[in-house]
């Protein structure tokens, strides 16, 4: 079923879900095993970038989807260096408890202060081929969320006016192959929010607010308050993408197997542009300071895999 503005409805007669072939590829697979290191942060403090090879999975940083690379993009909204930025942003690769109960090394994202309201903490795909336009994609990881997740976010604003309901864990957006000429015409996003009585639910949105400077437009919104939202443990975190300005088009969000939402329709902007930015695990938020997460087990396919219970699945080059 898609969920379309919060409710079921049966996509259209004869639609099946894209990308089921079983010929469907792993792109990129890595646990931030032995071999995986996080370089410290250049650039002006703005990009800290995961070199080597994973031991467990054979896959090299940085993964190459859709012909682009990738790097953790630390976004303060303010003027900072490349050591500076720890004052803002700080993440690292530690060995904690994993989804099994045996140690693991995973990606800690932190957010210890905010400089305005783009801080971000992003660990982020780039795309430049524009056969991400037409390309099915498959995304797979398992996050650990802050245990005081409840207390981090606030219902409603915060003292200053700003909102503090919110926490955004993945996006996609489109735009130029630079980024920088303006043409982003479609985001997807995925969130936690928290209602009035504090009660957390998860929100799928997709809109035009790609920094395409277009008017704002929503063009659909789910708010799922069935699938829990759980913090402190272990969850994994699904996403498939069609991409299609017709009826096919479609996403999924699924969190621990059950679908969050599933929304078809066409997902393709005013401007045709492609997906030129994969915010693959994101830590953003309106809500109190710290901020932080754990990421583990990130598995990229160019389609749905033959059995999408196969997460993390072993070297497969």
């Amino acid at each position: 079923m898609a969920w379309r503005g919060g409710f079921a409805t049966s996509p259209a007669e004869g639609a099946v879900h894209s990308g089921t072939s079983r010929g469907a590829k792993l792109i990129f697979s890595s646990g931030f095993e032995e071999g995986v290191a996080l370089l410290a942060p250049r650039d002006g403090g703005s990009w800290q970038y995961l070199s080597g090879t994973d031991s467990t999975t054979g896959f090299a940083w940085p993964p190459n989807v859709w012909g682009g690379g990738a790097a953790l993009q630390l976004l303060t909204g303010v003027s900072v260096d490349d050591m500076s930025v720890s004052a803002y942003i700080v993440n690292r690769v530690e060995t904690v408890t994993g989804r099994t109960g045996a140690p693991t090394r995973a990606l800690y994202q932190s957010i210890v202060r905010r400089g305005t309201g783009v801080t971000q903490d992003i660990l982020l795909l780039m795309p430049s081929a524009r056969g991400a336009q037409e390309g099915d994609l498959y995304t797979s990881q398992w996050v650990k969320l802050q245990p005081d997740l409840a207390s981090q976010l606030v219902p409603g604003k915060m003292a200053d006016g700003s909102w503090g309901n919110w926490r955004v864990l993945f996006e996609w957006k489109t735009g130029g192959p630079d980024g920088a000429n303006y043409t982003g015409d479609y985001r997807i996003k995925v969130s936690i929010n928290m209602g009035g009585g504090g009660e957390l639910y998860w929100n799928v949105a997709g809109d035009n607010n790609a920094n395409g400077f277009l008017p704002m437009e929503t063009y659909w919104a789910v708010d799922n308050h069935r699938v829990p939202v759980v913090a402190g443990r272990w969850f994994r975190l699904e996403t498939f993408s069609h991409r299609s300005s017709g009826a096919d088009g479609e996403f999924w969000v699924k969190i621990d197997g059950e679908t969050v939402a599933d929304h078809w329709g066409a997902n393709v902007g005013v401007n045709n542009a492609p997906i030129n930015r994969i915010m693959l695990s994101q830590l953003y938020t309106g809500g109190r300071l710290p901020a932080y997460q754990w990421v583990d087990d990130l598995d990229s396919w160019d389609g749905l895999p033959a059995d999408p219970s196969d997460y993390h699945s072993p070297i497969m080059l």
